[in-house]
């Protein structure tokens, strides 16, 4: 007769008491490969850890890129960004951004470099403050600042040059997303698994 396992009905008793995990419903799948650049070729995906059990993929975009936030100093804080489509600016002419999210503790993963695909890992920064023009924005699904009524094409003699078409100057407010206070604060030291790299055949 086979031996039941030690403490069974204690674990089970420990299991049936173990509370829910408590999942913000703001942190949505959100995929932006449709308005980020070169998302034919590259992939990135940012997968979440919602708490000690549950994670889950969280942004879905096309080509990033990491660096020191803009006063950091090496100090170890980092923002991935992402840009709009090709040409897309804002009315100063700079390039308009689809993301940027503020990472304290960039580190390799366990498996730094495979196949091409390079993954890190880290914590969105939990020190922003809203009163001082903070890093982190970041969209909820279905943002599209090129969708905007008010977007236009710029026709100025030197932009048409480079590209006779013109190319979209999205409206004042929009060269990165809104902050958004309940997603930050939803997201906010919460460890995130980053993962950049080609698109292949099989990827969707």
């Amino acid at each position: 007769m086979k031996p039941k396992p030690k403490f069974s009905a204690f674990r089970a008793h420990r299991e049936a008491e173990k509370p829910e995990p408590v999942v913000s419903p703001l942190v949505a799948e959100t995929d932006l490969r449709n308005i980020t650049r070169r998302s034919d070729r590259l992939k990135t995906v940012v997968r979440i850890h919602l708490n000690w059990e549950t994670k889950r993929d969280w942004l879905v975009l096309g080509e990033t890129q990491i660096r020191a936030q803009k006063d950091g100093g090496g100090d170890g804080r980092w923002r991935l960004e992402a840009y709009l489509g090709k040409g897309v600016t804002d009315f100063e002419h700079d390039s308009a951004y689809a993301v940027r999210l503020p990472l304290i503790g960039l580190q390799l993963g366990p498996l730094a470099v495979s196949y091409h695909r390079t993954e890190l890992f880290a914590w969105v920064d939990p020190n922003e403050d809203p009163a001082f023009s903070p890093d982190f924005r970041v969209p909820r699904p279905g943002y599209n600042p090129m969708t905007h009524p008010d977007i236009h094409v710029c026709k100025t003699k030197g932009c048409l040059e480079d590209n006779p078409k013109g190319h979209i100057i999205v409206p004042q407010g929009f060269y990165v997303p809104p902050f958004d206070a309940e997603l930050y604060e939803a997201v906010r030291g919460k460890k995130v698994e980053i993962s950049i790299g080609p698109v292949y055949e099989k990827d969707e």
